[in-house]
């Protein structure tokens, strides 16, 4: 191919090191092909003196050198944060803003020639300041939001804070809250906190291709978004956004970056879409903003953690230039009808070049109802209220909930606390109402229950004790048909988590249990190929559905979840949690043929071992926050004496029915009393500080019970050979 001499070839990039992640150092012998230009320092006082001129400002020189101090002040005085960005890139999307701001002015009061007049120094140094907070405020966090107003009142001295003028937005945004079935709170509206914030997004939008909500779980970032995506619908061409607004939401991390990004075919070269491409094609398809009656305006939401790997192929869509080159030679110049919005909840991963291409918008803790803490908790307390119809059941349904995730001596204490803010004093009275109703007393049923044992089956009887009582009451709520809510069951190894979900589900009619043994090798396709398996697709008016192929229901149950292995860029547990997240808050995924599949009758049940020792991972806050939370312990000792003892007389029950001396209860009783005695002092001897594979839990002591039934027992034998066989039996478990 014939080469054009009056060609060239500019390379611009950003260096390999210095916090820009994703990026790799050129090779040496194509550095000697091309002639390095290092950029100096740009001159930012004269920068923004020509383009506020530019924009028709007459004190442009003051009002440019007061600008330009603000954003130094800010860089010195605020604090350091990885997605603040004072360079010339924030500058310049200021400095648009204030010609946007002077132009609807003007625009306004060219009927009143007398009002032209007010335009002096004075008035433009308040259009400016009104175009500076709105620009930067949201992309500020809580504390240096004050901090920032005081730099500009330091700078504009005598310059008052004016609202952006979008009264029409304000006030409908009201009817927005009634259509997506949310509640206006006055007193979250403070200062119009929450609109606010939805006029902040709007204003990020309309000068930047991408815009970033960051906040933290449950800080009300989805809402944000569909709470102005509603807006907008319903009057998009009154604020010229367009006739239709169009909403594709993907979660990058919920599948490999071939399918999100697209790959290419090394051998035959040819090329195939991924589902992110995909999207930008179906987006640049969409009519122009010069067909006015068919104007279709498209955002393209990515709904989970940002990294280098995926966001840096967005690096040129994200600038100035609105270009997405790929390689099979298609691209795509996206237009003004076209907005990327990212939602996460930390951009620690991210680099400093994306963050200063794209806006940040920050819903604030302190701006929200709740703090994302409290949100699950929150959730947790109402998931157990449903079918309440008295005080008592009230009481016990909210001690369930809100104290789900809390230890037995820290759930006893909020119960105290409970009571006292419900003004119940009286226990008793509480507890010996007429149509018994009241709190529930657990009690342990070691009386008259005789345990089936089946030497053929694998899974051991459940003892029904008063934790166990208590666990199985929180979730069987949750496991209802009607509500079918994610739960999470949280607890250490051995403490008879499995048990208890086994009997929980057991009680459940035409309803199915996939289990997923979780591990770090664990994939998103390994969950894709259970589903396949387990569910059938029908096609309905919304698409393709998976449902349950041979039951009304399914639950898939994540054994261990927390033992998958993060990612290099710390999304825990890697790429399980993102597909999890989208199931639980869009009901589907996509396949391989980048179609999005639906999920009906199907629950997400998990449980884990707390901690991060031995293989284990923190779990992301996003998975928790949409999660119900219950976390149980080991059974106390008077619990260890009744399980132990009903599973030894139940043992020899079965192995020497009629031997004289096991037949009695003291005797049998007695010997459980040795076997958990000699179970504390070894596991108190040998402790994992030791050798981390010295952990005892109580399991090893249902195995050395269970173990008897390996032995040929014979009902003329003595009690010594008996106790012979068990320290055997221990023995063969260290």
């Amino acid at each position: 191919i014939p080469l054009d001499p009056n060609s060239g070839i500019f390379v611009t990039l950003n260096p390999a090191d210095k916090g820009y992640g994703g990026r790799q150092k050129l090779p040496d012998n194509l550095k000697q092909l091309f002639r390095p230009v290092v950029m100096s320092q740009p001159d930012n006082d004269i920068i923004a003196e020509v383009i506020l001129y530019c924009e028709g400002f007459k004190y442009a020189k003051s009002i440019g050198n007061k600008l330009v101090e603000v954003f130094d002040l800010s860089r010195k005085l605020l604090t350091k944060q990885q997605h603040y960005d004072w360079g010339l890139r924030a500058l310049k999307t200021v400095l648009g803003g204030c010609g946007s701001v002077l132009k609807a002015t003007r625009k306004n009061i060219l009927k009143d020639k007398n009002s032209l007049s007010s335009l002096e120094e004075e008035g433009e140094k308040q259009l400016v300041v009104q175009a500076l907070r709105l620009n930067t405020l949201s992309k500020l966090t809580f504390a240096d939001c004050a901090r920032f107003d005081s730099l500009v009142r330091d700078v504009f001295p005598g310059v008052p804070f004016t609202s952006s003028g979008y009264e029409e937005l304000t006030s409908a945004l009201k009817e927005s809250f009634t259509e997506l079935g949310l509640l206006y709170n006055e007193n979250q509206n403070c200062e119009n906190r929450y609109t606010r914030k939805c006029l902040e997004v709007y204003e990020q939008l309309q000068q930047r291709m991408g815009v970033v909500i960051v906040g933290p779980s449950g800080s009300g970032k989805t809402t944000l978004c569909n709470l102005l995506g509603a807006y907008l619908r319903q009057r998009g061409s009154l604020m010229k956004m367009g006739k239709t607004l169009k909403q594709y939401t993907i979660n990058p991390k919920a599948m490999p970056r071939t399918q999100l990004l697209g790959q290419i075919d090394l051998d035959t070269r040819q090329w195939t879409d991924g589902v992110l491409t995909l999207s930008a094609l179906q987006v640049y398809s969409e009519p122009p903003e010069n067909l006015v009656d068919q104007y279709v305006h498209s955002w393209i939401v990515c709904d989970g953690d940002v990294d280098p790997e995926w966001i840096e192929s967005l690096n040129s869509v994200l600038d100035d230039n609105r270009l997405l080159t790929l390689p099979s030679g298609w691209r795509i110049q996206f237009g003004p009808n076209v907005n990327f919005i990212f939602e996460t909840h930390d951009l620690s991963y991210a680099s400093t070049c994306n963050n200063i291409t794209y806006g940040n918008d920050f819903p604030q803790q302190g701006e929200m109802i709740v703090g994302t803490s409290l949100v699950g908790v929150v959730e947790n307390g109402l998931s157990q209220l449903h079918g309440v119809t008295s005080r008592a059941q009230f009481t016990v349904a909210l001690l369930r909930g809100l104290g789900g995730n809390l230890t037995l001596p820290t759930r006893e204490a909020f119960a105290k606390q409970l009571f006292s803010r419900l003004s119940i004093f009286s226990f008793a009275k509480l507890c010996n109402q007429a149509r018994r109703d009241g709190l529930d007393t657990y009690t342990m049923d070691n009386e008259n229950m005789d345990l089936e044992l089946e030497t053929s089956s694998s899974s051991l009887p459940l003892i029904m004790t008063a934790d166990v009582k208590r666990t199985v009451d929180v979730i069987e709520p949750w496991l209802n048909i009607d509500t079918q809510q994610p739960f999470l069951l949280v607890g250490p190894q051995g403490c008879g988590k499995s048990l208890i979900l086994k009997h929980c589900f057991s009680k459940l009619r035409s309803t199915e249990v996939a289990v997923i043994h979780c591990s770090a090798q664990i994939t998103p396709q390994h969950v894709l190929q259970k589903l396949s398996q387990v569910c059938m697709v029908i096609s309905s008016n919304t698409g393709r559905v998976y449902r349950p192929r041979n039951t009304d229901n399914l639950i898939l149950y994540f054994k261990d979840i927390n033992l998958a292995r993060p990612d290099k860029w710390g999304t825990n547990p890697g790429r399980l949690l993102p597909l999890d997240i989208q199931v639980i808050t869009y009901h589907g995924f996509y396949d391989n043929n980048l179609e999005w599949v639906g999920l009906e009758k199907v629950q997400i049940v998990a449980s884990m071992t707390g901690g991060s020792a031995m293989g284990r991972h923190i779990l992301s806050p996003r998975f928790t926050s949409i999660t119900r939370i219950y976390s149980i312990s080991y059974p106390q000792k008077d619990e260890l004496k009744a399980i132990y003892g009903m599973y030894m007389s139940s043992i020899l029950n079965f192995c020497v029915p009629k031997h004289p001396i096991w037949k009695s209860k003291t005797k049998v009783s007695s010997l459980a009393d040795s076997l958990i005695k000699i179970y504390e002092e070894v596991k108190n001897c040998f402790t994992p500080m030791q050798q981390n594979h010295y952990l005892f839990t109580p399991r090893d002591l249902t195995h050395w019970c269970f173990g008897l039934l390996r032995y040929d027992l014979k009902e003329d034998e003595q009690s010594p050979k008996l106790v012979l066989e068990e320290f055997e039996e221990a023995s063969s478990l260290d």
